[in-house]
């Protein structure tokens, strides 16, 4: 590993500075010395001097804010990933609507995907209700689906948090298709 001069090591600077990324910043680092550093070794090899390989291997990469602007391009958060996010938490809190309701009190809380699992009437007489008539209702789908659409976009928003584009690892620069 030989120790760069300045050009090179400025020219690495400004390319890196410009990206947003701070785990891509400091892989492509890694590749961009080693790739100059190669460059320069090889351009030694033919007789040049060590500066003049490194002002070559330098200039063959191209203007530096080409190259961050294209690993920016390329390295953008995903916009799926923040609407999963919106739809987990919205589900989340149509899941705990009930349970917030009858937490701090509220009694018609505006929310009517929510129907009644059942139904109460009071039959009443001339002195009088007589009688209270509860029918329980089927268990309605509302409250069947809710709970596994969480699930689902929970586990979808956690996945693409945790590991992007559903691939494996991807220890090298080239992005994922």
């Amino acid at each position: 590993m030989m120790k760069l001069q300045k050009t090179a090591c400025d020219y690495i600077d400004s390319v890196c500075r410009s990206i947003r990324s701070c785990k891509e910043r400091e892989l492509f680092r890694a590749e961009l010395l080693d790739h100059i550093e190669q460059k320069t070794a090889e351009l030694m090899r033919g007789g040049k001097t060590q500066e003049e390989a490194e002002r070559a291997a330098v200039g063959s990469l191209g203007p530096a804010e080409a190259i961050s602007k294209g690993m920016n391009a390329v390295y953008r958060p995903s916009a799926a990933k923040y609407i999963f996010l919106a739809a987990t938490l919205f589900l989340a809190f149509l899941n705990a609507a009930p349970w917030l309701a009858f937490l701090f009190n509220i009694p018609n809380m505006p929310l009517a995907v929510f129907p009644a699992e059942g139904a109460t009437a009071v039959i009443g007489g001339a002195d009088g209700p007589t009688s209270i008539f509860v029918s329980a209702g089927s268990w309605s789908m509302v409250s069947f689906i809710l709970p596994l659409l969480l699930i689902l976009f929970a586990g979808i928003t956690v996945r693409l948090f945790l590991r992007p584009k559903f691939g494996g690892r991807n220890n090298g620069m080239r992005p994922r298709t």
